[in-house]
């Protein structure tokens, strides 16, 4: 029952947070219409249920998520600065790939470990099958990043 609660409190407070990031008032009028409707977001998604044990919102240790955004930022960042040097400096090389990347992982595992790749460019995650996800590469230093597996492991580390 603990559990339960403590997870309607950490829902009813980043309601609370996204409310207030996006609206900016302050007035004690708008805080209570803020209060409401984010009570009542709240009790929707207990009606809903989404605090089963199958529900997304459980499956995800929310650490290390927020660890792995910063992380996927960061990866982001470098490819994009290195798709960018390759496309001003035509002597680098370009050597498209196609290859396929273990993706071993639950169902959630595998969309996020998909669109991780999807978003760091220089990189698509073609199709997705049972236990691998098929990936074009700008480069083949990309795909043997991939291959490496430090996406793999930190996409495995927010399940466990």
């Amino acid at each position: 029952m603990t559990v339960k609660i403590s997870r309607v409190l950490t829902l009813l407070f980043i309601l609370a947070c996204f409310w207030l990031a996006l609206s900016g008032f302050f007035k004690p009028s708008l805080l209570v219409l803020g209060a409401a409707s984010c009570l009542f977001v709240t009790w929707l998604a207990l009606r809903a249920s989404p605090t089963d044990r199958d529900s997304a919102l459980t499956q995800i240790h929310w650490i290390r998520w927020c660890c792995y955004k910063f992380w996927l930022a960061g990866q982001i960042v470098k490819a994009t600065i290195d798709v960018a040097i390759r496309i001003v400096d035509p002597k680098l090389p370009i050597s498209p790939t196609v290859n396929n990347v273990r993706a071993d992982l639950p169902d959630l595992g595998k969309v996020i470990y998909a669109n991780s790749i999807t978003l760091t460019p220089g990189t698509v995650s073609i199709n997705l099958t049972d236990d691998e996800i098929v990936v074009h590469s700008l480069t083949r230093r990309g795909i043997s990043e991939l291959m490496n597996g430090a996406m793999y492991r930190r996409v495995k580390e927010l399940q466990e």
